[in-house]
């Protein structure tokens, strides 16, 4: 009889908590369970990694040793072979992966030795382009860092920090952006030109321009196309201009620094508001003035921060003042 294979998939896509596991995750769990599985369900399958054979002797430890984060699709074929045997085809991002690890790397010694100790797991990680975080599921997070180009990158500052969950944050700066003075008129804005709007990090619409008060914005910038494209697509073809405002940048760095310190974000939950608020930066009072102050730390990556500590104490006339003392490089 002529041997002939029957092909039928069992099994499309992982589950998507697995094949599209957000930047943010919990915990990194097991591939070897799932080895285990298929091992005992289809009797000893074969495997192919990316269209790579991989070794019946070695499929325990390669297969199990996976990072399920780096999985988009697996399918399950049987062959109509004399002897019937399923093979286990695994399409990964792990070349994807070891493209940008490669490319950071070579800016960052910290990261590099980082990731050469920890199997070059990166899931947890929180990478930051221009003071802007990479959001979204974990393969848009691959093909976003796939994207910057290794002439565009300036520097890589990588930080370890176990106070928010184990993860690990990687700032990452271009010459994408430059910064421009601008200034702004008393009346409201009116742009006319092509360019993309982009307001604290997300797309705005042209014809709401009008609605913004000049006197709230702290800051314009220019994307140029091509990095407007990469990020934006056709939108940002022919550029962006971004606009930060004043308030975007207070609420930007009291997130920064509730991530090390639980006692500040309790503090500032309760009291938004509050103007009763003395901010050292190693070791030096910043001026009393919560737009000066959030100007200063706006400009710090968030990788630089070492410490933050927070605690209450009375002032000359006994009443009570948050002090919010913060380390950083």
């Amino acid at each position: 009889m002529r041997i002939f294979a029957i092909l039928f998939c069992l099994s499309a896509f992982l589950n998507a908590a697995s094949a599209q596991a957000p930047a943010k995750l919990a915990k990194n769990p097991s591939e070897l369970a799932k080895w285990e599985l298929y091992d005992t369900k289809y009797n000893h399958p074969s495997y192919m990694i990316d269209e790579t054979p991989v070794a019946d002797a070695d499929s325990k430890r390669i297969v199990g040793g996976l990072d399920p984060y780096a999985i988009l699709k697996t399918t399950i074929v049987q062959t109509g072979t004399l002897k019937t045997r399923y093979v286990v085809y695994i399409t990964t991002t792990l070349k994807k992966i070891a493209e940008y690890q490669k490319k950071l790397g070579a800016f960052s010694n910290e990261y590099r030795n980082y990731l050469a100790a920890h199997q070059n797991r990166d899931a947890h990680f929180r990478y930051y382009v221009d003071g802007r975080l990479i959001e979204g599921f974990r393969p848009d997070v691959i093909d976003r860092l796939c994207a910057i180009p290794a002439g565009k990158i300036k520097e890589v500052n990588f930080k370890a920090d176990k106070k928010d969950g184990d993860f690990q944050m990687v700032t990452i700066i271009t010459d994408a952006v430059t910064p421009i003075k601008v200034n702004v008129p008393s009346q409201n804005l009116h742009f006319n030109n092509a360019s993309l709007i982009i307001l604290n990090g997300t797309i705005y619409d042209k014809k709401q321009l009008s609605k913004i008060n000049p006197n709230d914005i702290e800051d314009v910038s220019v994307m140029k196309p091509e990095s407007a494209k990469q990020i934006y697509g056709t939108k940002g073809e022919n550029g962006a201009l971004l606009i930060t405002t004043k308030q975007y940048v207070i609420s930007t760095v009291k997130k920064r620094l509730a991530l090390f310190s639980q006692e500040y974000k309790d503090y500032i939950t309760a009291n938004p508001d509050s103007q009763h608020i003395i901010y050292i930066l190693n070791g030096e009072e910043l001026v009393r003035n919560t737009l000066g102050v959030a100007n200063v730390l706006y400009n710090i990556p968030v990788t630089q921060f070492k410490d933050v500590s927070f605690k209450i104490q009375k002032d000359s006339t006994g009443n009570n003042e948050a002090v919010v003392n913060i380390t950083a490089n």
